[in-house]
């Protein structure tokens, strides 16, 4: 066993918080609704108890398409079936929603009401995020699952997991998904949303009805790429991954107990669930490294709402169908697409899956059969070290976080203890307490900061923001030990990393590999930077191009004059446009405005939250708030603005295009926008 102690650390620049807590074990993000806690089974009706209904197939018109029908690591061979992509119809059920405080609403959980807060009441904005988030979770599995057909959907009516729907008849739809938007019974702010599948079709057995409920105080304004895996997390829920098991066991495809087995691992020192179905066996393997996986694992701790309709979490930490999120990111993997094949109801096309995804990758066996305390420390997965208020960044370089060795209140199970003091461990059950590096609640470096402060260490959160290890810090201060730190970043098409630090380019070795990146050209700042291998990042360079400005990247990095050269290949979200429609009145936004914190030093993020408030439609509230803060005058001093924003030019033009769109500054920042 290690000794462990906790040391008391002060934190100079700002107090980050760990996702992950012993008393209650909840996980939250860095806003509100970020963070996910998934209640899936107390919702949920086993699948060989749901009702059926008559569907109307159409299958001599199908469709013979061709797709992608190859499990990752297979060679490029199609297959000709007649399936056709998912053809989703949402539903918005809102009659029952919360549309002023001191109303009394359902919460469709359990027969249970609840009086509504003002964070309870649907607004037009909250509205319009489920709408988005609803469109990528539907755009998305459309495109990733094949299924045979419908002619119509026929919904009979009545109580659907909880809401009241009308008897219809859905044309040209093969899965109609009612969406509604209540408050949960309790008050608590983990789970983001849930869902649960009502009807199936008589013939095939595929569910075809399903229910997914938003938590209308968690949403956010401008839903992130996280958000809207929460929603694809969800959906996949509501068309079949849910008790997946016994799910397995039941569906209509002939493999009966091949599809899943409880069996006993001794390295773990406990018995298992294990998903065995042949897809599901062939992706793991090649993803692990270990030619002779018996299965995959099922999640068996957390809430009766995880348990059991989720990976493990402690071999899958950000698969998009583990049980809780503690990461700036999720991937939709190859491994959910293949269970989803092997129920038999669909057609799993392998190529949108996102393949990002490195926890466990190659560890071999004895990552998924051995106590995490039993692998080689040299393995990034877990950590077992002192320094826990040390940040650092997390394995997917999403976020800075730290090790979430945790005291809990009581001693943890005789199979989970890792130190001499039985109290101590990692935060999550899930994990089976095993202690890893768990992201700070206000710190994914994909999302601009929840606050304002006089960032000393160079950190620039934005959409193209990866965690490097570094000791940047703020010329007037001494060196500082390395940490982690959030920049900009954006590929070569060769795959290079190149960063910017507070406006100037750290361009990382040129050959992809670990290295140290040249910060000779930084100003204001000193220190060195840490890149990673870029492989995981820059995998499709080349493939799209960033129009993240850089300072004078092509002339520092390859001696061209043509930034457009620069591939782009991290996730950049479709611009959402705001419109009257969705936020109201010019006049009824301006009480947003009073929550904007000081545009100083935190320019970027005072811009970002005036585009929330007021959108593109009403310069004439922009300009109040410009002259109410003294910006109009900083902006004709672009120069000396610079010294006064922590996010350097990009604050400047982000702040002065904000409040003034037609002005120099404002049509520069337009034409440098990244997304």
């Amino acid at each position: 066993m290690l000794h462990h102690k906790l040391d008391t650390v002060t934190v100079i620049a700002l107090l980050l918080t760990l996702r992950g807590t012993a008393a209650d074990d909840n996980i939250t993000g860095e806003e509100e609704g970020t963070g996910h806690r998934c209640m899936h089974n107390d919702v949920a009706v086993p699948y060989d108890e749901l009702p059926s209904m008559d569907a109307v197939h159409d299958l001599q018109t199908a469709h013979v398409a061709e797709v992608s029908n190859n499990t990752e690591g297979e060679g490029n061979k199609s297959k000709s079936v007649e399936r056709e992509n998912v053809r989703f119809h949402i539903k918005y059920a809102l009659g029952e929603t919360c549309k002023g405080i001191g109303m009394t609403v359902p919460t469709y959980i359990k027969g249970t009401t609840k009086e509504c807060t003002e964070d309870d009441v649907l607004t037009k904005w909250k509205l319009r995020s489920v709408k988005v988030m609803m469109e990528a979770a539907t755009k998305f599995l459309s495109s990733a699952l094949l299924v045979d057909p419908l002619e119509a959907v026929n919904v009979p009516g009545g109580k659907c997991s909880g809401v009241q729907v009308p008897k219809m008849t859905v044309p040209n739809a093969d899965y109609v998904v009612f969406v509604t938007i209540n408050p949960r019974p309790e008050e608590e702010t983990t789970t983001v949303a849930w869902a649960a599948a009502c009807l199936k079709d008589t013939r095939s057995g595929r569910p075809v009805v399903g229910h997914i409920n938003f938590i209308p105080a968690a949403i956010q304004r401008n839903p992130s790429s996280l958000a809207e895996h929460v929603a694809m997390h969800e959906l996949a829920h509501a068309i079949g991954f849910s008790d997946i098991a016994e799910t397995m066991l039941r569906a209509p495809n002939g493999l009966g107990a091949k599809g899943s087995q409880r069996v006993y691992r001794k390295g773990l020192g406990k018995a298992v669930t294990l998903i065995t179905s042949p897809k599901v066996l062939k992706v793991a393997r090649e993803y692990y490294g270990c030619p002779g996986l018996d299965g995959v694992e099922v999640e068996d701790a957390g809430s009766e709402g995880t348990r059991g309709s989720h990976w493990k979490k402690r071999i899958l930490f950000n698969e998009a169908l583990v049980g809780s999120v503690t990461s700036g990111q999720l991937f939709f993997s190859p491994l959910t697409l293949a269970y989803f094949e092997d129920l038999g109801f669909y057609t799993a096309n392998y190529s949108t899956a996102e393949t990002g995804m490195t926890w466990g990758k190659g560890r071999g066996c004895d990552f998924l059969y051995q106590k995490c305390d039993n692998h080689p420390r040299e393995w990034g997965e877990f950590c077992f070290r002192k320094e826990t208020f040390v940040s650092t960044c997390t394995l997917d370089r999403s976020s800075l976080g730290a090790c979430d060795i945790t005291t809990h209140p009581e001693d943890l199970p005789q199979l989970y203890r890792y130190f001499d003091d039985p109290r101590v461990g990692g935060s999550s059950a899930e994990m089976d307490y095993c202690p890893t590096v768990m992201g700070f609640v206000n710190a994914y470096c994909s999302a601009e900061l929840g606050f304002a402060f006089m960032n000393v260490f160079g950190n620039e959160m934005g959409v193209h923001s990866l965690c490097y290890d570094s000791d940047v810090i703020t010329s007037v201060f001494p060196n500082f030990p390395f940490a982690a730190r959030c920049f900009p970043t954006t590929c070569t098409p060769s795959g290079q990393l190149l960063l910017r630090v507070q406006g100037r380019t750290v361009a990382c070795p040129r050959d992809g590999k670990a290295g140290l990146g040249d910060t000779s050209k930084l100003k204001g700042v000193h220190g060195k930077v840490q890149c990673p291998p870029s492989e995981n990042f820059c995998k499709n360079s080349g493939n799209g191009i960033s129009k993240l400005q850089l300072a004078s990247v092509a002339d520092e990095v390859d001696g061209s004059s043509n930034t457009e050269r620069i591939g782009h290949s991290l996730i950049s979200p479709t611009p959402h446009t705001w419109n009257s429609e969705d936020m109201g009145s010019c006049s009824s936004r301006l009480a947003c405005l009073k929550d904007i914190p000081p545009p100083f030093p935190a320019c970027s993020l005072a811009a970002r939250k005036v585009k929330e408030c007021l959108g593109n439609d009403c310069p004439g509230s922009a300009q109040q708030w410009r002259y109410a803060n003294e910006v109009g005058n900083s902006c004709l001093n672009p120069e000396g603005m610079v010294a006064m924003c922590m996010d350097g030019w990009r604050g400047v033009n982000e702040l002065c295009g904000a409040v003034d769109p037609e002005s120099k500054l404002g049509r520069s920042y337009r034409s440098m926008l990244p997304f």
